[in-house]
């Protein structure tokens, strides 16, 4: 755009090869007027360039501001998310201690309640035992009462029918008749006495049933007491491998929060580092802000010393023009001779030009080449975002870990303690149904011997009644044969 109105300007003096002072004064006015738009144009350049210098100057300083304020801010969400998850892990560990503290008096509490209970149950069981016990020995009285008394019956029955047959022997000796009646009493005494006899082994028949019977309800308790002794002690080794269980799950646990609290120093060493990482990075992106300031600073100091440099051109221009214009006036005739020159003056301000355009077009390449290197900066601090999001979810993630680790623990620590609650209840339990059983099984061992040995008397009293019986029938029979004879 300068150079065509020269061009023009110079095809038109070419073609008006007449000279003159009104085409002179035309010429010079028309250099003139191209001279000051050229300059109106480098003062407005200057101007966009000097405002748009500024723009990205206090762009560039606010981007700073916002880079270190993102930084600081990002930086403080670290350390106060760290401070306040330290702080509530402490205070979750203080709330599982008082926690377990309360759950151990809970746990003793109960452990005394049941030893109470307990001690009830096992004076109710023995008062039941010693009442049974009492009721067995008054109901065997009873029936060595009964023994007795019909022993004495059958005693009585049995003398008052040898009276009555020595009475009606004696009675009967004087006729045969009186025998034969006598026979007949005695036939019918004898066919009574066998009833009696057979009333008394059926009695003693039935009574050994019973006693039969009671055995097998002692032999079915003491199989009952031997299942029992049986289920007690498979429950007793259930119970040893629920304990060895429970005690390697104990192991297995104290293990993992081993491994919890490491992880946790391994996480927070990490965090430590991130902060410091995140530091260096602060520090090295406020350094290079530094940097890229004094550079831009550099850039302006030779942008302005440029500038100076065109504007002391742009005087000796000036200068020039008003020499050449007062030359012109002066020596309109030696203008044609100074042509030449005139024309190498203006190829060398076109190359004066020319040089200040590609100037100025390096400084807007390097301006370009400067926004990019921010635009790049700034995709950098999108992706150091980014990578601090995924951090902080990762760390939000681990911490959801952690709580669902701590209830998992709480839990097992609850299910340990009432297992182990219930564990020492059923070995009291046991202890105490044991021995129980013993006293039960002594007892009872001791009631069958004397059931033994009662019915042993009682057997022997038996024959010896019925053997005095058949001695004392023989002999009345064999006394009375010769008065038969």
């Amino acid at each position: 755009e300068l150079q065509f109105p020269i061009q023009k300007a110079h095809k038109k003096y070419l073609s008006t090869a007449a000279p003159g002072e009104g085409y002179t004064d035309d010429i010079t006015a028309l250099k003139i007027s191209e001279m000051e738009a050229k300059i109106k144009r480098l003062e407005m350049e200057r101007t966009n360039a000097n405002t748009m210098l500024d723009l990205l100057r206090k762009q560039h300083q606010e981007e700073i501001v916002v880079i270190e304020l993102t930084s600081r801010s990002k930086l403080d969400l670290l350390e106060e998310g760290a401070r306040s998850r330290e702080t509530r892990l402490r205070e979750e560990l203080k709330f599982l201690e008082e926690q377990s503290r309360e759950r151990l008096v809970l746990l003793e509490q109960q452990r005394d309640q049941m030893i109470s209970e307990l001690s009830t149950k096992l004076n109710e069981t023995r008062s039941q035992t010693a009442q049974e016990v009492a009721r067995l020995k008054m109901f065997h009285d009873q029936e060595l009462a009964a023994l007795k008394s019909t022993h004495e019956e059958t005693i009585a029955q049995i003398k008052m029918a040898c009276q009555k047959e020595t009475q009606v022997l004696g009675d009967l000796q004087p006729n045969a008749e009186a025998l034969k009646r006598l026979l007949e009493q005695l036939t019918n005494t004898t066919t009574e006495i066998n009833r009696t006899e057979q009333e008394r082994l059926r009695e003693i028949t039935i009574r050994q049933e019973q006693i039969v019977r009671r055995e097998e309800a002692v032999r079915a308790v003491e199989e009952r007491i031997v299942q029992r002794e049986e289920d007690l002690e498979r429950e007793r080794k259930q119970i040893v491998d629920t304990i060895a269980k429970l005690e390697f799950q104990t192991k297995e646990n104290s293990k993992l929060i081993a491994e919890d609290r490491w992880t946790l120093k391994q996480e927070h060493n990490r965090l430590a580092k991130l902060q410091v990482g995140l530091e260096e990075e602060r520090r090295g992106l406020v350094e290079q802000a530094g940097r890229e300031r004094a550079e831009i600073q550099q850039l302006v100091v030779n942008f302005l010393a440029e500038h100076r440099k065109t504007q002391q051109k742009i005087s000796e221009e000036r200068a020039r023009i008003a020499d050449e214009h007062q030359r012109l006036r002066v020596d309109q005739l030696a203008w044609e001779e100074k042509r030449c020159a005139e024309e190498s003056l203006l190829r060398q301000a076109k190359e004066d030009v020319d040089a200040m355009k590609e100037t100025l077009a390096a400084e807007h390449r390097r301006l370009n080449e400067r926004t990019s290197k921010l635009r790049i900066d700034e995709v950098k601090l999108d992706e150091t975002r980014r990578q601090l999001e995924i951090v902080r979810f990762e760390l939000s993630r681990e911490q959801e870990t952690l709580t669902e680790r701590n209830k998992y623990l709480t839990d097992q620590t609850a299910e340990l303690a009432r297992r182990s609650e219930a564990i020492s209840q059923a070995e009291k339990a046991l202890v105490e149904t044991e021995t129980r059983q013993r006293n039960l099984k002594q007892e009872q061992q001791r009631e069958l011997t004397e059931l033994q040995a009662r019915a042993d008397r009682v057997h022997e009293a038996e024959q010896k009644l019925t053997a005095v019986r058949c001695v004392s029938i023989i002999e009345l029979f064999w006394n009375e044969l010769p008065v038969l004879d």
